[in-house]
């Protein structure tokens, strides 16, 4: 006998104008060009570069040690190397399992960001200028 389960989501849905990724991709990309005008927000290696800038933000903020970062730093580069896009959508799929974890939405929270991000564009200008670069 089949028995329905339901589990309840932790977080409220944001509206659904807000809730398709492609608008948030979208205003993503229009923050890059509007601070970013002379840097091509096409390069992927200093966009994954950001990304995992971020990343270890993130894992560091929820309490991921710098030794622990390491241990999988090394764990990573010492497999082989996989394919892109297949990467991409994993990253997206834990992202999605992190959020729901912490009780709230990639999508709302990525809005959210770019809200953030243009009312502090010249400083987001002046920090990008002294990051480690990728290349």
């Amino acid at each position: 006998m089949n028995q329905h389960i339901t589990v309840p989501l932790v977080f409220q849905a944001p509206p659904p104008e807000q809730m398709a990724a492609d608008h948030l991709q979208r205003r993503v990309t229009q923050f890059l060009v509007d601070a970013f005008p002379e840097d091509p927000v096409v390069r992927p290696k200093v966009r994954v570069y950001r990304f995992l800038e971020e990343a270890m933000e993130l894992a560091q903020a929820m309490g991921v040690t710098r030794w622990q970062a390491f241990k999988l730093l090394w764990y990573v580069f010492g497999r082989p190397v996989g394919d892109v896009k297949q990467e991409l959508g994993g990253t997206v799929f834990t992202l999605v399992g992190v959020a729901n974890s912490l009780g709230t939405n990639i999508i709302r929270e990525g809005h959210a960001s770019v809200d953030e991000a243009y009312g502090r564009i010249d400083k987001i200008r002046a920090k990008s200028k002294t990051k480690p670069r990728a290349w």
